[in-house]
């Protein structure tokens, strides 16, 4: 069966959308690149779902015959029953939200069974907890990694192809999750590090993955890889470290590309010193220099009158494409939103660039 259409794509926001109206009825398999943050989708149900449910993340690429169930003897009747999984059977008796990840890698016997899990939501004779979802997750036939699947089996569900963040969508996830303001900012700088293989233009990205190309296919940057990148970063490792550590992560063009970025690191302003005098501190002539410390400033920011003066800092910088950047971060962090959105500078700005922001 051939993919849907790459122009036909979701986000990944988009399909945990529609696998949280229709999901108990329709059973979508998700596919999409690696490491764009497929498995993520059950960590968005959870929030948008509550506690009603539990939830159950299954890597198809261990399953083993007997992990969906094993036969046991009954002595006393002399016959055999089957013990059925916890995974899709738990004891709370609750409706079950299961993911199963890497389906279409899945041992050929054992997808037998997760068929009827998915198309029936039951396994033998027992049915799941009225108001469960299965959903499934797989690669694009094209990534070439061997995610195929038979015509018959493919009328069972439901396709989407999932498309990967932009890097304004990762950085907000990322400001979200922690992610520091270094790796951000080089994301924000380097915007094409979150293309497709697909995309008019991506033939020569050296960042991503391409299947396209020979060579190395498992080091390159993607949403994933770029958080286990970034985990190295946090501390201070010895710096003749640092690019062996990003190249065996990232790839070795993104590991040049970030150890030549993150020696501008020095030249950072505090943005403690913008929270208490906006008017007389100094503004780099770097883009990437003014960037992150945005990113650092949206990380510290406490107070109104804290915001008030990152916005006044701003607008001494006079690079609108920036602000934006900082408008975005303010407004969708979960932990600046509220304040942003009650910030009398924030308002000035975004009426006057109200194009920047629709």
């Amino acid at each position: 069966m051939s993919n849907v259409q790459e122009d036909l794509s979701v986000s990944l926001a988009d399909a945990a959308t529609l696998i949280q109206q229709f999901g108990e009825y329709i059973t979508y398999l998700c596919r999409g690149r690696p490491g764009i943050g497929k498995s993520s989708m059950l960590g968005m149900l959870e929030e948008a779902l509550g506690d009603g449910y539990e939830y159950r993340y299954i890597d198809c690429t261990r399953l083993v015959d007997g992990d969906l169930g094993i036969y046991v003897p009954d002595r006393e009747t002399g016959k055999m029953s089957r013990m059925l999984p916890d995974v899709l059977f738990p004891e709370s008796g609750k409706p079950v939200v299961v993911m199963f990840d890497e389906y279409l890698k899945m041992d050929r016997r054992v997808k037998k069974q997760c068929s009827q899990v998915g198309l029936e939501h039951r396994l033998d004779n027992k049915q799941m907890t009225a108001g469960s979802i299965v959903l499934c997750t797989s690669n694009l036939a094209s990534d070439s990694v061997n995610d195929v699947i038979e015509a018959h089996e493919g009328n069972r569900l439901t396709e989407l192809v999932v498309r990967g963040p932009t890097a304004s969508e990762w950085n907000v996830w990322a400001t979200n999750n922690g992610v520091t303001a270094r790796t951000r900012t080089w994301v924000a700088m380097n915007p094409t590090c979150m293309q497709s293989y697909e995309d008019e233009g991506a033939e020569d990205n050296p960042f991503i993955f391409n299947p396209r190309k020979s060579g190395s296919n498992y080091t390159f940057v993607s949403p994933r890889s770029l958080v286990k990148a970034d985990i190295q970063l946090r501390k201070n490792i010895p710096a003749r470290l640092i690019k062996p550590a990003l190249a065996g992560t990232v790839g070795r063009p993104a590991a040049e590309s970030m150890s030549m970025f993150f020696e501008m690191e020095k030249d950072l302003v505090d943005p403690r010193n913008i929270f208490k005098d906006p008017d007389g501190t100094s503004i780099p002539d770097s883009a990437a220099i003014v960037l992150m410390t945005y990113f650092k400033a949206v990380d510290m920011v406490d107070t109104q009158d804290e915001l008030a003066a990152l916005m006044q800092w701003s607008n001494r910088c006079g690079r609108r494409d920036l602000q934006g950047v900082l408008f975005t971060m303010l407004c969708q962090s979960k932990r600046t939103m509220k304040m942003a959105l009650r910030n009398t500078e924030v308002a000035t700005w975004s009426k006057a660039n109200y194009e920047l922001v629709i």
